[in-house]
């Protein structure tokens, strides 16, 4: 048997974060689906070449879990928030890989709008 793709069944984030973040507290129980704004840039690096390529997330969602751990005098501390997300876009390079905007049903991998079928059928523009 295989899975059938019956369409996105929601976007979820984890991460952890080094230390109790204001802003994260903050942003708990935001109205709005896409609410929470949030960008993760780095850069890869290999070992052929000397270049890196940078690399940049990007999410809308809002949290639904921040995990505060254990806190001792001389650990680090840190929290583990977990976020429902509405929109997820991935850049690697300059180059848009994947963008994913549940809300208004789009689904681009690799420049193909997966989805721009489904909304004409639908009469979604």
């Amino acid at each position: 048997p295989i899975k059938l793709d019956h369409g996105m069944e929601g976007l979820k984030l984890e991460f952890t974060a080094g230390g109790y973040l204001r802003t994260v507290f903050n942003q708990w129980g935001t109205l709005t689906h896409d609410g929470v704004l949030l960008r993760f840039a780095g850069a890869l690096q290999s070992d052929d070449l000397p270049i890196a390529t940078p690399l940049e997330v990007t999410v809308r969602g809002r949290h639904s879990e921040i995990d505060f751990g254990s806190s001792k005098a001389g650990d680090k501390t840190t929290i583990k928030v977990s976020s429902e997300l509405s929109y997820y876009k991935l850049v690697m390079d300059g180059t848009t890989v994947i963008e994913i905007d549940l809300v208004n049903m789009i689904e681009i991998v690799n420049g193909e709008d997966r989805l721009a079928s489904v909304r004409l059928a639908l009469g979604i523009f």
